[in-house]
Formats: structure tokens, sequence, C-alpha cells
């Protein structure tokens, strides 16, 4: 995997060159953008559990702006991806909530491990219920345990969900104040009284 992304990473750098030569710069921008991806992807891919570990590390961060809620899946001991949930400060984001977006998600998945590792308070019975509602509707039959960590590397791999978490919080915060500079600009170019809702 790792030639395959320096291989990609080779052929968008001389593609953004040539864009910028030409002066394409949104393309130049988003080669740029495929580049910044596919080094990250290739620094995550990296061994965080033993071997024969399958387990997703779920973070949750909230401000006052918003919420987001990161998911780790670890698989053969790698870390090979991330998966952020963002919500609005309007969302009421507390242990249940998180445990049914946990269910929701799960249930649409082709890939449940047999582990999650909840960084977030939850009590008991909502992790019972998670682990419960998840082995009950997996198809190879496995019990599928909920548990938060309270030492360790699991534990370590939690904090890591959550930091994750706090950056895609950041992220969204800086996603709705560029949209809300824009929709104010856009007020005043069109000379509106009311600014637009997007």
């Amino acid at each position: 995997l790792k030639g395959i992304l320096y291989d990609q990473v080779y052929q968008n750098e001389e593609k953004m060159l040539e864009y910028a030569e030409n002066e394409q710069y949104e393309l130049a921008a988003k080669c740029r953008d495929t580049v910044n991806a596919l080094s990250k992807l290739s620094q995550r891919q990296k061994a965080v559990a033993s071997p024969d570990t399958d387990q997703d590390a779920i973070g949750f961060y909230a401000d006052d702006v918003c919420s987001a809620l990161s998911l780790l899946r670890i698989r053969k001991g790698m870390l090979i991806d991330k998966i952020d949930f963002t919500m609005g400060a309007e969302v009421i984001a507390d242990a249940q909530a998180l445990i049914s977006l946990l269910y929701e998600h799960y249930k649409t998945s082709q890939d449940v491990p047999p582990r999650l590792l909840i960084g977030f308070d939850a009590s008991e019975d909502d992790t019972a219920l998670l682990s419960s509602l998840l082995t009950e509707m997996n198809e190879k039959g496995r019990k599928i345990s909920v548990s938060i960590p309270q030492k360790g590397d699991n534990k370590k791999l939690c904090a890591m969900a959550v930091e994750n978490a706090h950056q895609a919080a950041l992220k969204y915060r800086r996603d709705s104040e560029k949209g809300d500079s824009a929709s104010v600009r856009l007020a005043q170019l069109l000379s509106l009284e009311v600014v637009p809702d997007r």
C-alpha cells in the first residue's frame, strides 16, 4: 500500500505543478489537497495494536459551537481509517444520543469489529444495550463487546480518538465561520438588508 500511495502522491504533485504553470489554480489546489490527504493516509496507517486486533476506538468532543464523534477503525492492529460525525450546538449530544448514533452507524456497516472502545462517559446499561443490539444483528454470530477503557493502550487509543474529534470540531467551526463570512459578503455585494440563510 505504501508503494501505491507514493506513486499517487508523485503523480498528483506532477499534475499540481503542471496546473500551476498553466494558471489553473483550482485544479492545482485539488491536487494539493489530494497529496495532503494521501500523505495523512500514509501516516495514519501505523501499527497501534497487536496484529490480531480488530476494534474501533471512539472519542467525543463538545464545545459551545458544535460537537464531534470520531471513530478510529483498527484492523489487524493497523489504524486504517477514521470517520467523523459533527453536529451543531443545537443537537443534544448526551451519552444516550451518542450510543444511538453508534448503533445507527453500525447497523448499516458491513464491517463491525468484535470490540468497541468508548472514550466518553456512558452508563453500563447504555454500553450493555449497544453490545446486545450489535451482537443480535451480527451475522457472524460473534459477541460484540463495548467497553470504556480505564488504563493502558486502549485508553490511549480512546484519547487519540478524542483528539481526532476535537480536530473535527475545529474544522467544523472554521467551515461554519467561512460560510458565514461568505453569506455576509454576498449580502453586502447584493445590498441585501438581511444575510441569507445557508
